[in-house]
């Protein structure tokens, strides 16, 4: 199968790793973490490629919005507890451009299910369960250190058009028409700054916040890196986002084997180095081993 896309990725591995690489060797660096500004937020560093081997292969990776909002300390992930909410069903959600409508996510379950399994003591809420009310309530009640929205996710030009899709169906009646509509609500950039604010006391942060939602990492030069940048300015040590629109399938699978990989021990990059690696390696020579399927999702935060 023909990588149209690894001469570039080489000519940027070329570019921002290869002047870097005999002291990489030399002080046996095992982890990158970047800072990137502008539209270089948009490439994925993990697929950079040397010829041989995609980068992630070599060094696990993550991300910064800046180092004043990294705090570095290792946790102890068979201590944690994840908050999981899921959207399995079709949705509507209504925009400025008009309706927007988004497939079910038929993996949704499983992955849920995986989490809840690799992570004991966790929880987690499914489709009409999944209301901005329903998940302060339950962080009202225990401030748990993972929040996992399994949903999907757009970044617009602004916070109206910044959202994730939740379960509440709400009714909507406009003057000019008599028929009424039903459409997802949704959980705005803003809905989850305030929430996170209200409900995490500022010596209890939450551990991680994963985002398994469509181009969820992406923002604009004005909201950099997107809701998972967002949620880490409101106090989140770290979080997992994706780069793109992500397929369901793989994204189950991935995420799944990335919680039962930081619950072994590793740090939370290594943990998700090793899930995409673990990928590449089942998939050899299949259409699955292409990025779009591994390498959309990235860290954020504290890497360790």
């Amino acid at each position: 199968m023909e990588n149209t896309y690894q001469a570039r990725a080489q000519l940027l591995y070329n570019w921002f790793i290869r002047p870097f690489i005999s002291d990489l060797e030399k002080e046996k660096i095992e982890t990158l973490v970047f800072i990137q500004d502008g539209i270089i937020r948009s490439i994925p560093i993990t697929v950079l490629f040397d010829g041989k081997q995609f980068l992630i292969e070599k060094y696990a990776i993550a991300f910064a919005p800046a180092l004043t909002l990294t705090n570095p300390q290792q946790s102890n992930p068979q201590k944690l507890q994840v908050l999981a909410f899921g959207l399995t069903q079709p949705a509507t959600v209504e925009t400025d451009a008009g309706s927007k409508f988004f497939e079910p996510l038929t993996q949704v379950q499983s992955e849920l299910k995986a989490i809840t399994t690799s992570l004991p003591k966790s929880k987690s809420l499914l489709d009409r369960d999944f209301t901005p009310e329903r998940l302060q309530q339950e962080l009202e009640k225990n401030t748990y250190p993972i929040i996992h929205l399994a949903t999907h996710g757009k970044f617009g030009i602004d916070d109206r058009e910044t959202f994730l899709v939740t379960g509440k169906k709400v009714v909507v009646n406009r003057q000019k028409s008599l028929l009424s509509k039903i459409y997802n609500e949704k959980l705005t950039l803003n809905d989850l700054y305030q929430l996170i604010n209200r409900t995490y006391p500022q010596n209890k942060p939450i551990e991680l916040l994963t985002l398994t939602a469509c181009e969820t990492a992406v923002g604009s030069d004005r909201e950099t890196l997107g809701l998972a940048g967002i949620a880490i300015q409101a106090g989140s040590q770290s979080a997992i986002a994706s780069l793109w629109k992500v397929d369901d399938a793989a994204t189950a699978q991935l995420i799944a084997k990335f919680y039962q990989n930081w619950y072994s021990g590793m740090s939370k990059a290594k943990a998700l180095q090793a899930a995409q690696i673990a990928w590449l390696q089942t998939h050899q020579q299949q259409l699955e081993s292409h990025p779009g399927y591994w390498a959309p999702f990235i860290l954020i935060g504290n890497w360790l």
